[in-house]
């Protein structure tokens, strides 16, 4: 009987001492294994690699195969609002202006209006039955003191349309504008012109009875910064609504991709006599001239930006106009044509890792894997080291920081 107990008893301890002598050889340099442990061998390190080459491969296919409609999800669409949110503060902060809360009452004029652009199909600050921003902000039932409004077409990646409205003098007014106390965002997908596409809103606010007395006057508000002028830039006050305009509504810009680039047309009307005017669309100045032929104010520049480029994504180029008393104005122009939502493979593949898309926890994995490995193989090269720091086999320690390296760069991007 004794013998029936006493053999498993010695075959766990043989096992227990030869494990330890594989461990041993595998992982600790020592005179019998050369000061080599054997998991750092040339031809694993070579394995390793490979594997974790295909764990970044098949994730990268992945995202490549992912369809666009997976983009277009109340979660992810969340997450791109929250990003909005944050660059949007970051910018105020930067620019010594005090960041905005959000209000629901603004989300929800900002949902308003981005579902009546998507459910009609058109990319304005008035829709086709005239409805502005004042309109939605009353639905809302936001009593508004002072409102703004930035819009947004085709667009997936946040970052991208952020940039796009810092660029515009309108909107980058909106971001910066030190009487808002308040902003609401909403991101929804539509047709438009038979495309699919997303339509951003950012509306912005501060109560009436928030509002100093001073500017307590109920209008639709931002301020602008004008072009430097011999070296002083200046500021000028911005108003705009569907009754305070000069521009007629067949105004508009087009763009037209050629070899090379795209060529960019403003076609502008006006409704009384100005002295002078120009189109700003993203960073790109179109000075306009009158036609005596179409009898209004054209102009053209030509763009050595790739359509999938800047203008992946649309928001309304600036019209900046001098009338006929020197007075200054700028109005938002609307494209005629636009070809929104072209995303490149590298912007695809960073938008597969953000929250909200079907294979955020697959790249979430993939870094545990790639963060545990790499705190393997540091513990394993630090033994390799310092054990036995007379030995060394400097062809083991590179390769072994050279798979660091590659498990580093795995695990950011």
């Amino acid at each position: 009987m004794r013998c029936v107990f006493l053999y498993p008893f010695l075959s766990c301890v043989i096992l227990c001492i030869s494990m330890k002598d594989i461990l041993r050889h595998f992982f600790v340099p020592h005179k019998e294994n050369g000061y080599h442990p054997h998991v750092l061998h040339p031809k694993r390190a070579v394995f390793y690699s490979m594997v974790f080459c295909a764990i970044k491969g098949v994730l990268v296919l992945c995202a490549l195969l992912l369809p666009t409609t997976a983009f277009l999800s109340d979660d992810f669409f969340k997450g791109e609002e929250e990003i909005l949110y944050t660059l949007t503060n970051e910018l105020r902060a930067s620019q010594g202006v005090a960041t905005l809360g959000v209000d629901e009452l603004l989300a929800t004029s900002a949902m308003l209006k981005a579902e009546d652009m998507a459910t009609k199909g058109y990319f304005s600050h008035v829709g086709p039955d005239g409805r502005g921003l004042a309109s939605f902000l009353s639905e809302a039932e936001y009593d508004y003191g002072v409102a703004g409004e930035n819009l947004g077409m085709g667009f997936y990646d946040a970052l991208s349309l952020f940039r796009a409205w810092v660029n515009s003098e309108t909107h980058y007014a909106n971001l910066i504008d030190g009487s808002f106390d308040e902003v609401g965002f909403a991101i929804r997908s539509g047709v438009f012109e038979g495309k699919q596409v997303t339509y951003v809103v950012q509306h912005f606010g501060t109560t009436a009875d928030a509002l100093p007395a001073k500017i307590a006057a109920e209008r639709i508000h931002s301020v602008v910064v004008a072009p430097q002028e011999n070296g002083v830039s200046s500021s000028y006050p911005f108003v705009w609504n569907a009754t305070d305009t000069i521009v007629k509504d067949t105004s508009f810009i087009s763009q037209e991709s050629v070899e090379g680039g795209l060529l960019l047309r403003a076609h502008v009307s006006f409704l009384s006599p100005i002295h002078s005017a120009y189109v700003k669309a993203h960073s790109t100045i179109i000075p306009l001239s009158f036609d005596e032929d179409l009898q209004m104010y054209t102009g053209a520049y030509m763009v050595d930006l790739p359509p999938e480029g800047t203008f992946s994504g649309v928001v309304p180029a600036t019209l900046h106009v001098v009338d006929a008393s020197q007075n200054v104005r700028v109005y938002p122009l609307l494209w005629k044509e636009v070809s929104p939502g072209v995303i490149s493979s590298v912007q695809q593949y960073f938008l597969a890792k953000r929250d909200g898309s079907p294979l955020a926890p697959l790249f979430l994995v993939s870094q545990w894997i790639y963060g545990l490995c790499t705190l393997f193989f540091i513990i394993i090269l630090g033994v390799k080291v310092f054990v036995h720091i007379r030995h060394q086999h400097y062809h083991v320690i590179g390769q072994t920081l050279g798979l660091l390296f590659l498990l580093g760069t795995f695990f950011f991007i």
